[in-house]
This record gives C-alpha cells, structure tokens and sequence, in this order.
C-alpha cells in the first residue's frame, strides 16, 4: 500500500497496469484503423 503521506508534493500517482492497458488499447486502434493517435499524457489526462 502506498503511503500518501510520505510522497513529495505535487507529484503524479498513476496506477502503472492500467495506463499500459489504456495504452495498448489505443495502440490497437491505430493499427486496426490506421489513424495517427496523438495522446496528451498530463494531469487531467492520464489515460
């Protein structure tokens, strides 16, 4: 378990599996529907 307290402030806490699940899925789109996928990776964002 992560202790929140201990972490620097600000920082970002991302849950690692699901960001490279979302990932993959958006890697799948673009090859299945050869569009070019621009991602924004930041706060408000983090797939």
């Amino acid at each position: 378990m992560i202790d929140f307290l201990k972490l620097p402030s600000p920082c970002y806490v991302l849950d690692e599996t699901l960001l490279d699940a979302n990932l993959a899925l958006i890697d799948r789109v673009r090859r299945e529907s050869g569009a070019e996928i621009i991602v924004a990776l930041k706060a408000c964002a983090m797939w």
